[in-house]
């Protein structure tokens, strides 16, 4: 995508500007927030498919926990666009849960990071084993929904076993 003007919330949603975006970052604007839609320049870069960029923001010390206002993190992000750009998103993914992303904040709508990626992705287990493994829970969403009840609803059979152990060890 090809992107006119050089400000940091412009050229973060071009991967082909990368080596710009870098000059643009320091550690005094790495927390910016759009102004309209209150999205970090993380939640910005995920959407994008920027992972070079991505990688700087964290590097660079930038909020890995922020929520925007619909209280959505970087890791409701990667869940949401998992399906643009699979492998990278899972890239991030890691990085961020290697770097102590908090796995089971909600957002606005009462889900946490690993409800959207059963909801969306059931049959790609090896998203959902990625939050597992870093302590995300199978819990309840805030309309009373469980996990395990979706995984069994939709004839998720791994994800359903994988919830039932990951509660055993809760």
């Amino acid at each position: 995508m090809k992107t006119i003007g050089n400000d940091i919330f412009t050229v973060v949603k071009d991967p082909d500007r990368v080596e710009l975006f870098k000059k643009l970052v320091n550690e005094d604007n790495v927390n910016s927030l759009n102004d309209c839609t209150k999205h970090n320049l993380l939640q910005l870069a995920i959407a994008n498919d920027n992972v070079i960029g991505a990688e700087h923001l964290i590097a660079k010390g930038i909020d890995i926990n922020y929520q925007n206002k619909g209280k959505e993190t970087a890791l409701h992000f990667c869940a949401m666009y998992y399906w643009r750009y699979p492998k990278d998103v899972l890239y991030i993914t890691d990085l961020l849960l290697k770097k102590g992303a908090k796995t089971n904040l909600y957002d606005k709508w009462g889900n946490f990071p690993l409800w959207y990626a059963v909801t969306m992705y059931g049959h790609d287990v090896e998203f959902i084993k990625l939050f597992l493994k870093y302590g995300a829970g199978c819990m309840v969403n805030k309309n009373g929904i469980t996990l395990m009840s979706i995984a069994s609803q939709r004839g998720y059979d791994e994800i359903l076993e994988l919830c039932k152990q990951q509660s055993e060890k809760e």
